[in-house]
């Protein structure tokens, strides 16, 4: 530092900072603080300059006459305004063009300075920043250049073009190991001819990159020795076996034995004729065996057996590490071979449910009814009933889990869900499920009733369940106990007045013997088996579309036209029962709702 200052004469103090501390960061202050320790002197002007302290100059007349003895510095920044810097900065797509932008802006100028002619803060560790990443691109772009040389110049020695490469670099060494890495990477053998087969040197360096595993050494070759035919690539393999003993290898008898076990399996490959696997008898009596064993295996988990053949205890997680990796991104990876392409999950449920008392009482409830309920359904009607979610008339939408055929210029055609007619124009489908037992089938039912007709009362579903005798009279006539499953809504929740006076008029009239309807506790009718019904209507009702006015518009010159609703919403549950009959090809019955006057009269009673 000190023989800097006395070949400078007078220098700036950012200058001799930065000439003897490049990695750190420019402050006044510290080098000041770090100047002074030396016998100088530091005179402030426009700038901070610092000189060798004498005793026989006037510093005073030294600090006005050094402006005039300094060369005048040329401001690069001052051909750019503020303004127009803040609008390039503005078009520019990355904060790194904007950084470039500015490192040409304040080039030559002081921190001090782009704050007040731009306002850029921090500017020098910005310009430290840019500096560092242009020195970056520059080794880099050296770097690669390097490696396109040693590239062309391993790829011409490995078709016979002897090529000289210790005056490409400085030192003899790094190419020949840059080389050696290069070619080992490519696909072109080196020092080898396109028409011969390599040395057992060269296939020995190939298996110790392959960490003495056999299955992995056979790929790698296959990758190199491409252009080999087949016989005389098994030929070169054999024969490079039965030399390794000879090699002097000390991990010779770890490749002993990855050498076997690859030619084991290697044997056990089947014979393919059209594409086709074909056994003998004996191989297949041999497979069906392992197929057992394997079967044991996976039972057991993670207690260990033993494998006869092997002679070894083979735990489960070994078994779990030969599949395809599951996560690349965890440390285990690096354990999972790969052998078995195929990938191991194992679902591990419940550590995140919580003890909920309700539920737990309501889930053990539910298993034992399930237990009397389906052991035997020949005197009992079980049903399962609840409401699926409207379709809305002029609306459509795309399932999740039923997607459509759309094209580039025809993407699906849908419409916002908070899109409402001022009028009711709902179709609701009400899901009965008739659950099967050990001694019958089971039977699906779907009631389609407009919103505007029919109403969503514990009387209507009354009037239902009474029009579904005419259809399936084996689930519901001469049954004597009713087991009837519901949610806890207000239409048809046991815990309401109105429901429980219509379920015992029907216990009465049909003079049954009991009559039991339950419900889950709250929040888990998702469990119940009806709810896997109305997801198979919501994915039927995807990509359906059925307008509101099919026989002419709803609305008159004195307001909404009741008829003319009624008779839309009617064929519009038409067109929807035509739909469901394609998609669930019978095995759902459909069927429209009806009306029992004298029923809804005695409501009002």
């Amino acid at each position: 530092m000190a023989s800097y200052i006395l070949k400078e004469g007078v220098a700036k103090v950012s200058e001799v900072f930065k000439t003897q501390f490049p990695n750190k960061i420019d402050k006044s202050d510290k080098a000041v603080q770090r100047l002074l320790q030396l016998p100088v002197v530091i005179v402030k002007g426009e700038f901070l300059f610092v000189t060798k302290k004498r005793p026989d100059v006037n510093y005073k007349i030294l600090l006005e006459l050094l402006p005039k003895m300094l060369p005048a510095e040329r401001e690069v920044g001052s051909r750019i305004s503020k303004e127009t810097l803040r609008t390039l900065c503005q078009l520019a797509s990355t904060e790194s063009d904007r950084k470039l932008l500015k490192y040409i802006a304040t080039l030559g100028q002081s921190a001090k300075q782009a704050k007040l002619a731009y306002g850029i803060d921090d500017n020098v560790r910005k310009v430290q920043q840019v500096n560092q990443a242009m020195l970056m691109a520059n080794e880099i772009q050296k770097s690669v250049m390097e490696l396109a040389t040693l590239e062309d110049t391993a790829l011409l020695n490995s078709l016979g073009i002897p090529q000289d490469i210790s005056s490409e670099s400085d030192s003899d060494l790094e190419p020949e190991l840059e080389l050696k890495q290069t070619t080992t990477r490519s696909n072109v053998s080196p020092n080898l001819h396109a028409s011969e087969t390599p040395p057992n040197e060269v296939c020995l360096s190939w298996l110790k990159e392959s960490k003495f595993n056999w299955f992995s050494f056979h790929h790698e070759c296959l990758l190199r020795l491409k252009h080999l035919r087949e016989d005389v690539f098994d030929e070169l393999l054999t024969v490079f076996a039965n030399n390794l003993s000879a090699s002097g290898l000390n991990e010779d008898e770890l490749a002993q034995v990855s050498y076997e076990a690859f030619t084991e399996y290697q044997c056990r490959q089947p014979l393919m004729i059209d594409g086709e696997s074909v056994f003998s008898e004996s191989d297949s009596e041999e497979i069906e065996d392992h197929d057992e064993e394997f079967t044991q295996w996976c039972k057991n988990g993670e207690k260990r057996i033993q494998a006869e053949k092997y002679s070894c205890k083979i735990s489960y997680g070994t078994v779990v590490q030969l599949c395809v990796i599951r996560s690349k991104r965890r440390l285990s990876a690096k354990r999972y071979k790969g052998i078995a392409k195929v990938t191991c999950r194992r679902a591990c449920k419940g550590f995140a449910v919580k003890l909920n008392i309700d539920a737990h009482w309501s889930s053990a409830f539910d298993k034992g009814i399930d237990f009397i309920q389906l052991k035997d359904g020949k005197d009992k009607v079980l049903l399962n009933r609840d409401d699926q979610a409207g379709f809305r008339l002029d609306t459509t939408f795309t399932h999740n889990q039923g997607k459509c055929i759309t094209l580039e210029s025809q993407p699906s055609l849908t419409t916002r869900t908070d899109f409402v007619n001022k009028y009711p124009s709902l179709l609701q489908t009400t899901s009965y499920l008739f659950l099967d037992s050990e001694t019958t089938e089971k039977a699906c039912v779907g009631i389609v009733k407009p919103h505007f007709t029919y109403d969503k009362t514990p009387t209507q579903h009354y009037i239902d369940l009474n029009m579904l005798e005419t259809k399936l009279p084996n689930y519901l006539i001469e049954k004597p106990i009713d087991c009837i499953r519901v949610d806890g809504a207000g239409d048809e929740g046991p815990a309401h007045v109105e429901v429980q006076f219509l379920r015992t008029e029907r216990h009465l009239l049909k003079q049954k013997i009991c009559t039991i309807v339950t419900t889950r506790n709250s929040g888990g009718s998702y469990l119940n088996p009806v709810e896997l019904m109305n997801g198979c209507i919501a994915k039927a009702h995807a990509n359906i579309y059925i307008p509101s006015t099919l026989a002419g518009g709803n609305s008159n010159a004195s307001g909404l036209d009741a008829d003319k609703l009624t008779e839309n919403v009617d064929l519009a549950t038409e067109d929807l029962n035509k739909f469901f009959a394609h998609d669930f090809n019978y095995i759902l019955d459909i069927v429209t709702g009806v009306e029992d006057i004298s029923i809804v009269t005695k409501k009002s009673k």
